[in-house]
């Protein structure tokens, strides 16, 4: 019993025979029957000094690759860190080797954060246009509706159905455009594909697909920037 419920006094009014209840710490240190002293001989011969950073380093590798160790941290591109940004930079190809890897860990980081984003179980119904016959499904993507991360028209979505829920041979997927946000978060849809679309209107999954249209234009702009010298103006460079 952990140290708080013993100064409960309700628990007493429930009949509750105190006396039979220990507490699980004792001396700062959990119960030996829970939880076994090590032998202290084997343990110093397997223990090693870390540092804050490499705990941090390893938790973030450990995202990637649950099974990492300490010494993958040595490894070599894994523990490497970018350039300091600097106020001044000698020419146009130094600010691009400074500020490119830069952009490419923002991307990965964009990339990682925007494919966790997926939900389960979502309800939507289906809409036709009459002109066209586009399909569109309208839904709530409560996973997208972060403060961090919110989603915006164009964004790409795929749209999944268990091929047990629909009663088909394989699963069915389609990709889409977000074309509409109402205030209240729901979502429009429009499906790439408008063939074989299921009618059913529960069950789905919804994941997030990243595009890295952003990041290419600045790493574009950037290698214009160190190759041509007249990509600005002759007073800035």
């Amino acid at each position: 019993l952990c140290r708080n419920c013993l100064n409960i006094g309700a628990l007493k009014e429930l009949g509750w025979n105190m006396e039979s209840w220990t507490p699980l710490v004792q001396d700062r240190e959990l119960v030996p029957w829970l939880v076994k002293i090590p032998n202290l001989s084997k343990e110093e011969k397997r223990q090693r000094k870390i540092t804050t950073a490499q705990i941090n380093k390893l938790e973030d590798l450990w995202k990637q690759n649950p099974d990492a160790i300490l010494g993958d941290l040595e490894k070599p591109g894994v523990d490497d860190e970018p350039d300091q940004v600097l106020a001044c930079y000698e020419d146009g190809y130094h600010y691009q080797n400074v500020f490119g890897p830069l952009v490419k860990l923002e991307a990965d980081y964009d990339q990682e954060m925007k494919e966790a984003l997926s939900e389960d179980n979502v309800q939507l119904r289906w809409k036709t246009s009459e002109v066209n016959q586009r399909v569109f499904a309208i839904f709530l993507f409560s996973a997208a509706q972060t403060e961090s991360l919110r989603m915006t028209i164009g964004d790409e979505l795929m749209l999944k159905l268990n091929k047990h829920l629909c009663n088909r041979k394989k699963d069915w997927e389609c990709a889409g455009t977000v074309v509409n946000i109402d205030d209240d978060g729901e979502i429009t849809m429009e499906l790439r594909s408008s063939a074989n679309v299921p009618k059913n209107t529960d069950g789905y999954s919804l994941s997030f697909v990243w595009k890295p249209i952003t990041f290419d234009r600045m790493q574009a702009a950037m290698r214009k920037f160190a190759q041509d010298d007249e990509s600005v103006s002759g007073y800035l460079y």
